[in-house]
């Protein structure tokens, strides 16, 4: 059984026009000038594990303004850098757990701590190498073909990372164009701007298969309106918290 929707010229119309209006955001031009730059910065060990430790922390609680993980990603130093976490002596898990819990408003912090170990363990025992490697080959050699492979790569080998957290972990890095995460956000513009026609829930998208298929659509769209799918989400994005200060710093690994 196939399922074929058709996409209509209006819907077309409606993408072009809703990111033109958008167009001069903050956020918009924050993406535009990262994520579509020729020339990317190196993905490094400590860009890439902080930008896996909030996104993880991000599938479990909001991440608005104020809130615990806006004030992780605000924190300077980091408290779980790679340095320090190799300087570790003890339980990689307790340590990880004292430090988010410290964190005023951190939730899931015993159950994030022991996926974040096991994955910080991954990388350390040959993982860096790979995963690096597939970050870094975005940087000049991006496609839909290879941004949803390195997607699907990043959500098969680290716990707590699903569709949605493996595409935001990568567009943070600045590294995609073509593959998005489908957040609450873009989750309610799908019903209620585009009237998408069939189910739109987190409970779904946790099925790849489902995720793809409605991002193929997304995808399709955004090639007819000459938008790229990463512009179209931080246009949904900056309505999402009237292009603030906040917003900008999420995106900015």
């Amino acid at each position: 059984m196939k399922i074929a929707i058709s996409h209509s010229n209006a819907d077309i119309r409606l993408i072009r026009e809703y990111c033109r209006v958008r167009r001069n955001k903050r956020v918009v031009k924050f993406r535009r000038n990262k994520n579509l730059r020729k020339n990317k910065p190196p993905i490094d060990k400590e860009r890439f594990w902080r930008a896996l430790v909030c996104m993880r922390l991000t599938s479990r609680q909001r991440s608005g303004p104020g809130g615990a993980v806006s004030n992780l990603i605000s924190m300077k130093p980091f408290p779980l850098t790679v340095k320090k976490l190799r300087m570790k002596k003890g339980s990689l898990k307790s340590f990880i757990s004292s430090e988010l819990r410290a964190i005023r408003g951190m939730r899931d912090y015993d159950v994030a701590a022991r996926q974040l170990a096991r994955n910080f363990q991954l990388l350390e025992k040959g993982g860096w190498e790979k995963y690096l490697g597939i970050c870094n080959d975005l940087r000049s050699a991006s496609s839909v073909k290879s941004e949803r492979s390195a997607s699907n790569s990043i959500a098969d080998a680290f716990e707590g990372i699903g569709p949605k957290q493996s595409r935001n972990f990568l567009q943070a890095l600045g590294l995609t164009r073509y593959e998005i995460p489908l957040d609450s956000r873009v989750m309610k513009w799908l019903r209620n701007e585009l009237k998408f026609p069939l189910p739109i829930s987190s409970a779904l998208f946790v099925d790849k298969e489902y995720y793809e298929f409605v991002l193929d659509q997304i995808q399709v769209l955004c090639r007819g309106a000459n938008v790229l799918p990463c512009i179209l989400d931080a246009a949904i994005f900056s309505d999402g918290d009237n292009d603030s200060d906040w917003t900008v710093a999420m995106m900015d690994f």
